[in-house]
């Protein structure tokens, strides 16, 4: 996997200003709905309106299918070599809507847990299942909600938000109103979290609402 300039530079910010903890990171772990796979939406703030840097205007009614130009360019925003993306360290199906209204499959591909730092990186990979539906945002594949992963420190029983950067107001992660992507293409995303502690080797991850959670994801 190459380097994330985006992501490093960004991190490297927050090590430099300090950086805020979603609500709910300093929580017992059993406050989180963990079985059900459920990220809280108070990550994201007033984001359930909109939450990403595109206009809360646009739909994939707008747009026809994205090239796979755009999408391998989208794909370096996270760090990912499109050409030779890394072996996943843990999947799961997610349940998804497509551009139809109709239930689909969203396969999710945890690729890296890295530590930077005192932040904690984590890189995920999108891809919908075969069928009939146009491209459009991963917010619309999560049936019009925000996309807000979790970390859960099984071992300090704490939960990790996506962290914000001091006076930022958005969670630091991949726009999910952002590039669209269609059934069989793949999106890269990351989401950046405050590290547990140096002797805290596996994490649970909640990806997405509905989903199962991933046990015992390894930390490099």
């Amino acid at each position: 996997m190459r380097r994330a300039a985006g992501v490093a530079a960004v991190a490297a910010g927050l090590m430099l200003t300090g950086c805020s903890i979603g609500v709910g990171s300093e929580e017992p772990a059993t406050s989180a709905s963990q079985d059900e796979g459920g990220g809280s939406a108070s990550a994201t703030g007033s984001e359930d309106e909109g939450g990403g840097s595109a206009s809360a205007t646009g739909s994939e009614d707008e747009g026809g299918e994205n090239s796979s130009e755009e999408l391998d360019t989208q794909a370096g925003e996270p760090g990912v070599d499109p050409e030779e993306p890394p072996e996943p360290i843990a999947t799961v199906e997610a349940p998804a809507t497509d551009s139809t209204g109709e239930p689909t499959t969203l396969t999710v591909d945890l690729l890296e847990a890295r530590r930077e730092d005192e932040l904690l990186v984590l890189t995920f990979r999108f891809t919908p299942a075969e069928g009939d539906g146009k491209p459009q945002w991963l917010y619309h594949y999560l049936g019009q909600q925000t996309w807000a992963p979790q970390v859960i420190d099984t071992t300090n029983l704490r939960v990790h938000d996506v962290v914000k950067g001091e006076g930022q107001p958005k969670p630091l992660l991949t726009d999910y109103q952002g590039t669209k992507f269609g059934p069989g293409q793949r999106y890269y995303a990351f989401a950046v979290f405050a590290a547990p502690p140096e002797d805290v080797e596996s994490v649970t991850v909640n990806v997405v609402g509905g989903a199962r959670s991933l046990t015992e994801v390894p930390l490099s």
